[in-house]
């Protein structure tokens, strides 16, 4: 979802250059299958941000169809690894043949687990953790992110303008709990003393914050 004029929405994609045919595949499989994936704007931006940092151990909570898995995976560098959490079998064993037929196994930790639990329970310390996952539970993961990024590490989170809902009186029952949801992890979000955050319009909306 974009939320600039179509227009320059059009421009600025005709700018990103020619389309990898790896991440192209799975973009469409997630389409057809009617998987959530991240907006194209928001796979090209995790992917410079790992190309730029070059974290070794990335968190991801939502593997979903894969696709800002493949994003981060192809711009690792040597020694890097994504962890990432999701809790439908399906998608688990979908997501291990993709990256094996792609040769980038070593890359992806794909656990089938509950996030939340995740957080509460590890031990490991990341430096890149991305958010994609039940937009309800958004408010609960937060306070949970700082005992496992390190301090100067990255945090993003998708869909954080819910389709624009979080700026409307009524975004309708369908949208009511996670909108509100949303709302909370936004407000707790910008006045945190463990982040510097901002906010971005990229795709459905995305925080960017450093651990400090």
């Amino acid at each position: 979802m974009s939320f600039i004029l179509p227009e320059i929405d059009d421009y600025l994609k005709s700018l990103s250059g020619p389309k990898d045919k790896d991440i192209e595949s799975v973009q469409l499989a997630g389409q057809r299958e009617e998987i959530p994936i991240v907006d194209e704007e928001v796979g090209r931006f995790l992917s410079l941000l790992i190309l730029t940092k070059q974290p070794k151990k990335v968190l991801e909570l939502g593997f979903g169809g894969g696709y800002s898995s493949l994003w981060m995976a192809k711009a690792l560098g040597e020694g890097g690894m994504i962890t990432s959490l999701e809790l439908n079998t399906d998608r688990v064993d979908r997501g291990r043949r993709i990256f094996q037929d792609l040769d980038l196994s070593p890359r992806l930790q794909l656990l089938y687990i509950d996030a939340l639990e995740y957080l509460q329970n590890t031990t490991e310390t990341y430096d890149f953790i991305f958010l994609d996952a039940i937009k309800r539970s958004y408010a609960r993961y937060l306070p949970l992110i700082p005992r496992v990024l390190r301090k100067g590490g990255i945090f993003l989170a998708d869909n954080i303008l819910f389709r624009g809902n979080v700026v409307k009186t009524d975004p309708g029952k369908k949208y009511q709990a996670g909108t509100s949801a949303i709302k909370a992890f936004n407000k707790t979000l910008s006045v945190s003393c463990d982040f510097k955050t901002i906010f971005l319009p990229i795709g459905d909306g995305l925080s960017f914050s450093v651990r400090v």
